[in-house]
């Protein structure tokens, strides 16, 4: 049911007054909670816009909504009850309600959420209100309006005043990323509501040409695929690429997507949105050009006649991980989207346009480093882990020769599964459990509570940097020579300096 005041009200509402914005907003920083500004609903095919939404998970949702309705008018309005849809001369509040439970109960199941409505009067003070008719005063009572004359001091009091803390404070998780699955990653069948630098890069209008620089476990993969799904939701005409740097992150990633989409039960057109190796996209470029794909597509010597054609294959492309491919590949994407979006995360260059800071591991890991032999201390350390530790994964990550050569010295001494990781294959051809082996280009998008660094000499400080950020308990870096690279990492990260 919503109230609609007819007749009197043609003039169309202009964007939110920035003054009701920033004391909300002052209102939601001062209390730690919360506040959004013209944020969407997705929900099944259809899309909501919320003017105004705080969430406080000590009592609930703040709804508001933004008229300019003036004492004039108001005098003279004609109340009626309707169901229409929401329109200038209406209230919608029950509608939007109807909408927040019906999304939170399908994907949490959550119930009874407390939800408060406010009106917030552009055009009208306080006095006015006092002089309007006791009719009108009944559907619009004086402590849920917010009017031209009202002091922050007074807002705070009607938001809170009365509003008894819940006796279990509400999961952010769970109500803002069931409500917003534009800001919601998915892992392990739970979802977890981004933070703010990640919503804000989810929200940014993109540039010709995008960098975002990110630390690894920062969330950056999940970040710009929750971008790349709200550009085809807001835009469904719009075709979006994201490149991986292999075929394993390629199906990681691809999962993911699916996590999401099954999550927030929405329409969504997966062929909008492709997840590609850079072999890959060369290969279809190859075969646009009706040109016979090499056996081995080499990304650091791209193939000249790529370089003077044309190719459309998206409106927008996301490069992940662009540490882990060759320049010659960065320049061919810059080529092909000359007239279109990229966005590059990570690259080596020192400006970029977007960073986060943030990231997820656990405070409490640790980093040693050991100048010992490598192939009897990783011995001794995957005995030791396996030991204390049966359930955990344990990562070892070294060249692709002592790859080979420690699986086959480490099948009759570990008696726990052992499992190579080769990331040109599919998902479903590799194990991600127990203990891993692989080399520094397989290791993107894996995870392990235990990780073993070996052949530190061979690899860029980019690549070894990587690997330290990738378990979640502790990290072994075991070398025998060290370079400048590897003390860098040492003076920044070492945890055993004492011992």
């Amino acid at each position: 049911m919503k109230l609609s005041l007819t007749s009197f009200f043609s003039q169309k509402t202009t964007s939110t007054s920035t003054d009701y914005i920033d004391k909300l907003k002052h209102i939601a920083q001062k209390k730690n909670l919360f506040f959004f500004s013209d944020v969407a609903i997705y929900h099944h095919a259809r899309t909501y816009i919320l003017p105004l939404i705080m969430f406080d998970p000590q009592r609930g949702l703040y709804l508001f909504e933004i008229k300019e309705w003036d004492y004039t008018r108001l005098q003279k309005a004609n109340i009626v009850q309707e169901e229409s849809s929401p329109a200038e001369n209406t209230l919608a509040y029950h509608s939007m309600q109807q909408v927040i439970y019906e999304k939170l109960d399908e994907l949490s199941h959550t119930r009874n959420l407390p939800i408060y409505n406010y009106l917030i009067c552009t055009h009208l003070t306080s006095q006015e209100y006092a002089q309007l008719p006791e009719t009108l005063q009944k559907y619009l009572p004086q402590n849920t309006i917010i009017f031209q004359d009202t002091k922050e001091h007074t807002i705070y009091e009607i938001l809170f005043f009365n509003k008894k803390p819940l006796p279990i404070p509400l999961s952010t998780h769970t109500i803002l990323g069931s409500l917003f699955i534009q800001y919601t990653f998915i892992k392990e069948d739970k979802p977890y509501f981004a933070n703010k630098e990640q919503r804000a890069f989810i929200d940014t209008s993109l540039h010709s040409l995008t960098t975002l620089l990110a630390p690894p476990k920062s969330g950056a993969t999940q970040t710009i695929l929750l971008k790349a799904v709200v550009e085809i939701l807001r835009a469904p005409y719009k075709k979006v690429l994201i490149i991986k740097p292999n075929t394993l992150s390629k199906d990681i990633l691809q999962k993911q997507l699916i996590a999401l989409i099954e999550h927030a039960i929405i329409e969504f057109d997966f062929t909008a949105l492709e997840i590609l190796t850079p072999q890959e996209l060369i290969i279809r470029h190859l075969h646009k050009l009706k040109k016979q794909p090499f056996s081995h597509i080499s990304l650091s010597c791209i193939e000249p006649s790529l370089m003077k054609k044309k190719f459309s294959v998206a409106d927008i492309i996301f490069c992940d991980d662009v540490a882990f491919l060759d320049a010659p590949f960065i320049e061919y994407l810059k080529h092909i989207q000359k007239k279109k979006k990229l966005v590059l995360v990570n690259t080596h260059e020192d400006t970029y346009t977007f960073s986060l800071q943030h990231t997820y591991l656990p405070a409490k890991r640790k980093i040693y480093f050991y100048e010992t032999n490598p192939l009897a201390k990783t011995m001794h350390l995957v005995a030791s882990l396996y030991t204390q530790f049966p359930q955990d994964t344990i990562l070892i990550v070294s060249s692709v020769e002592t790859k080979e050569k420690l699986f086959e010295d480490m099948q009759s001494f570990v008696q726990a599964p052992l499992s190579c990781i080769d990331a040109t294959q599919h998902l479903i051809h590799n194990t991600l459990q127990n203990i891993l082996l692989a080399s520094y280009h397989e290791i993107i998008d894996i995870e392990a509570d235990h990780l073993i660094a070996l052949d530190t000499s061979k690899h860029t400080k980019e690549e070894l940097e990587y690997a330290l950020f990738i378990a979640s308990k502790n990290t072994y870096v075991v070398y025998e020579e060290e370079t400048q690279s590897l003390q860098d990492l040492k003076e920044k990260y070492e945890n055993n300096k004492d011992r």
